[in-house]
């Protein structure tokens, strides 16, 4: 099948995180040479909104599934509930009390993420995660010492910060995050709408926080580092950010075509990209192919290619994040011949 020819994002500076068949992983970028360049509680919710979280847990069970995310230097990796215990059938989700917890405040339209600072700390690294609209954030001490006094170590303090399609999505999150952690953790009325942290004595060494459909772990990496003003830094953005009145209002990027003009195995095919100039642009795009592994798409400078290791019908599936951290998911079929 022939797709009609689209012009390619040219004038879009992207970041291109993984290839077909990976899982649309990360891009670690050194700070200073960055271009300025997202549940469900116990109670019941519409229907919109459940179909919403069960994407979402599709996607967190994906992301188990498939581990090879291209990255451009390691980093922390955020644990993910197995697909069979889920945050509706773990026994221990009663510990965390959520048919007490407060009402949501208002959902945010995304969360510039980059725009975030800390008191003491630099931003060193961050990758991002388009499949999910997930950022990770490292920061280092400006101290050059841990919280306790130590010198020459290396104090460092993580957070990752997702944006959601919905409250209830956000939270369902939130207390699948809290299943991952060993140690049953403390409320928090500090952070967020709803918290949970652990401390080593005042030091804060992790915190799991939801506010509105936002969601956002903290973490030191040694238990004598205080992770508290990277934690409320965070927080005052997303907090700050702007708000949708309504479920599902996010706003997104807007992929309006995906193709090649003609594919052919063994060979390097221009792949075409088009997006709508009003949405939020695409800062981070990951693809993923069907069938795996023949077929993959890697990026050759600004443009993108697809490589198909033998003739048929190819799946191709764009995931976009923008600098917010608002996502979507175009999808579209490519029809391969053998090549010469």
């Amino acid at each position: 099948m022939r797709t009609p020819k689209l012009a390619l994002f040219s004038s879009l500076v992207l970041t291109f995180v993984a290839g077909c068949g990976s899982d649309g992983g990360s891009a670690r970028v050194d700070p200073n040479k960055v271009e300025s360049k997202p549940g469900q509680t116990a109670v019941e919710t519409p229907k919109e909104e459940r179909e919403a979280t069960e994407q979402d847990e599709k996607t967190d069970r994906s992301e188990l599934e498939e581990e090879n995310i291209e990255r451009r230097e390691e980093g922390p990796k955020q644990e993910i509930v197995p697909a069979n215990k889920t945050a509706t059938t773990d026994p221990r989700i009663a510990l965390y009390k959520p048919k007490s917890w407060p009402a949501a405040t208002l959902g945010r339209d995304g969360v510039a993420f980059l725009t975030i600072t800390a008191p003491g700390w630099i931003r060193d690294s961050y990758q991002v995660d388009p499949r999910r609209g997930q950022a990770t954030l490292g920061f280092k001490s400006t101290l050059g010492k841990r919280a306790d006094g130590v010198a020459g170590a290396d104090a460092a303090v993580f957070v990752t910060i997702r944006v959601h399609e919905n409250v209830a999505a956000a939270r369902q999150s939130l207390l699948r995050t809290l299943l991952t952690v060993t140690s049953i953790l403390k409320r928090d009325e500090s952070l967020g709408d709803i918290a949970f942290t652990s401390r080593n004595g005042k030091a804060l060494t992790y915190a799991a926080a939801v506010r509105g459909n936002v969601t956002f772990v903290a973490r030191s990496a040694e238990t004598g580092i205080d992770a508290s003003v990277v934690a409320n830094a965070t927080d005052a953005v997303i907090q700050k950010s702007a708000v949708v009145e309504k479920a599902g209002a996010v706003s997104k990027p807007a992929i309006t075509g995906l193709g090649v003009e003609i594919a052919k195995t063994g060979q390097p095919n221009p792949l075409t990209l088009d997006a709508d100039p009003q949405s939020p642009k695409p800062e981070y795009i990951a693809f993923q192919c069907t069938p795996r592994p023949s077929t993959s798409v890697v990026k050759n400078g600004e443009a993108y290619e697809l490589y198909a290791g033998q003739p048929g019908s190819v799946t191709i599936k764009a995931f976009a994040c923008s600098d917010k951290l608002q996502i979507s998911v175009f999808e579209t079929e490519v029809e391969v011949v053998k090549g010469e």
